[in-house]
């Protein structure tokens, strides 16, 4: 085989069959980057650079087109430009260089990438650990960061336990201990943690460990959290231990009613109390059933609260939506994310309003999504578990643009959209569709990159020889992705309006056969 350059741009291929052979082809390939052009023939990688010899690079080597030659491959951290220059399993993070990929850690002893471990795995480093699940090395055992998460087995990843951080939805509480977020202790501030469900019909308390359900009437009990307060009406008692109906009180199989007088009704808001009607109970005051409570009030954890998404002002009225005046926190929304800042009820950092969800989701950039619903869809976000050069490096959970859809996108400030085609306007990398298309922003243009052929496409060229006739079976290959031609013949092969494959000389017998190539980028 021959190779020699004709003109700027062409280079050209010389086939012989043999020393006698009485003819040749000549493929002619013409492209504005010569070097992006690759040749595979058998077993050889023929890079189409003059002065090259045949050859290809070995297993732990990669080819370098700016020293025409083959070097080692790099190691972790070490700066790279493109994928093939790091090491196996190791993708090229550009502004980090050379790094393991997700859920895998570098092993210095080994040189090599391996696995992250999980909870209760034996660690030396925090890195060795699943950090994206929330583990951290401890005591040379992966647990979870701190003591306000505990291991969930039903959801594989850390979640918060039982009372020790503000929540602001179920996702956040650990659901193997069937914690639910909940608003605090009325006589406190007005959020929400990790807790047991205290209501009428599903009433709970912790153990110690998880939430397991309160107890009946006359079962046994330490404290009033361990009865049917809300369903049954019932206490703890101090005497016998178990739980019991209160004073001037009765079992009617289900419930603990309250024992009335002849004729004894009382007034909306009133309730009836040993023969006498006195005043429901308003805010926060005490009271051991709900009958005690106001209109729209229930009684939780021995107070009167309002229901639901209510506040109280002289009477319990629905809590404010996003944007509207408030004074305090617990004016607003707050099972939709909302608090008060400058008087309007807004989303808490690392948080925007949805408004096809009508709450407030996680925005761009933000760790801790469990799933896409978590992210918010009105920005097109997706929760993320896997890294990407993008503006911001990715981790794993993050809601963020994806990168593998068709077509990939980006971060434009408020909301992800499509990635730029080849050849469209840029300031940055990330703009362009750097997974689909293989370009970077080079000179404010969308375009292919000259550092790798993983930005280009490149041909296959195979010779098969038959009865003294010479066919070229053509191949392209793009963005990873192979296909064959098509099988008709043709005296012409179109490159994309870039150049042509010409045959020169004529064998004796049959017509050399040749197939069309597909279009393709340079």
């Amino acid at each position: 085989m021959k190779l020699q350059k004709s003109q700027a741009g062409i280079v050209k291929f010389k086939y012989k069959l043999n020393k006698n052979s009485s003819f040749f082809d000549e493929l002619i390939l013409k492209c504005n980057k010569e070097e992006f052009l690759f040749n595979l023939y058998l077993n050889f990688t023929i890079p189409h650079r003059l002065g090259l010899a045949l050859g290809s690079c070995a297993e732990k080597e990669y080819f370098k087109l700016s020293e025409s030659k083959c070097q080692q491959k790099l190691n972790e951290l070490e700066a790279c430009s493109y994928d093939e220059m790091c090491l196996e399993p190791m993708f090229c993070s550009i502004p980090f260089g050379c790094r393991c990929p997700r859920y895998y850690f570098y092993e210095n002893v080994t040189s090599s990438c391996t696995n992250q471990l999980v909870n209760d795995a034996t660690c030396n480093k925090d890195h060795e650990c699943r950090q994206d699940l929330g583990l951290r090395c401890q005591n040379g055992k992966c647990w979870c960061s701190s003591s306000k998460y505990t291991w969930s087995s039903s959801s594989h990843r850390c979640r918060l336990t039982y009372q020790q951080s503000i929540c602001t939805g179920d996702s956040e509480c650990n659901d193997s201990e069937k914690l639910k977020c909940q608003l605090a202790a009325p006589s406190g501030p007005s959020y929400r943690t990790c807790d047991c469900t205290k209501e009428e019909n599903d009433e709970n308390y912790w153990d110690g460990s998880k939430c397991i359900e309160a107890n009946t009437y006359r079962s046994s009990c330490s404290t009033n959290e361990h009865c049917k307060t809300l369903t049954e009406n019932t206490f703890c008692s101090s005497f016998s231990n178990k739980c019991e109906c209160p004073d001037f009180h009765y079992w009617n199989g289900q419930k603990c009613m309250m024992k009335k007088s002849n004729l004894g009704v009382c007034y909306e808001s009133k309730y009836f109390d040993v023969n006498v009607c006195v005043d429901r109970r308003g805010e926060l005051e005490a009271c051991f059933s709900t009958e005690m409570c106001l209109k729209d009030m229930i009684c939780n954890n021995s107070h009167c609260v309002c229901n639901g998404d209510n506040y109280y002002v002289d009477k319990c009225i629905p809590q404010k939506l996003i944007n509207q005046r408030c004074d305090k926190d617990l004016e607003c929304w707050s099972s939709k994310g909302l608090i008060c800042e400058w008087n309007n009820c807004v989303c808490k950092s690392s948080y925007t309003w949805s408004i096809t969800e009508s709450k407030c989701l996680l925005t761009y950039g933000q760790k801790g999504c469990g799933n896409n619903n978590e992210c918010n869809t009105d920005e097109n976000l997706m929760c993320i578990d896997e890294d990407c050069n993008c503006e911001i490096e990715s981790e794993g959970n993050m809601c963020d643009c994806s990168r593998n859809s068709i077509p990939e996108q980006y971060w434009n400030g408020s909301q992800c959209i499509d990635a730029r085609e080849f050849n469209f306007p840029c300031t940055h990398d990330y703009q362009c569709r750097t997974n689909s298309q293989k370009t970077l922003c080079i000179n404010s243009s969308c375009v292919c990159s000259d550092f790798s052929n993983k930005f280009t496409g490149f041909y296959v060229i195979s010779l098969v020889i038959f009865n003294r006739v010479l066919i070229f079976k053509l191949y392209v290959d793009i963005s990873s992705v192979k296909f064959s031609t098509s099988s008709y013949e043709t005296s012409q092969v179109n490159l994309d309006n870039a150049g042509v494959v010409k045959r020169r000389g004529r064998p004796k017998g049959p017509k050399i056969k040749r197939q069309k190539l597909q279009k393709l980028y340079c």
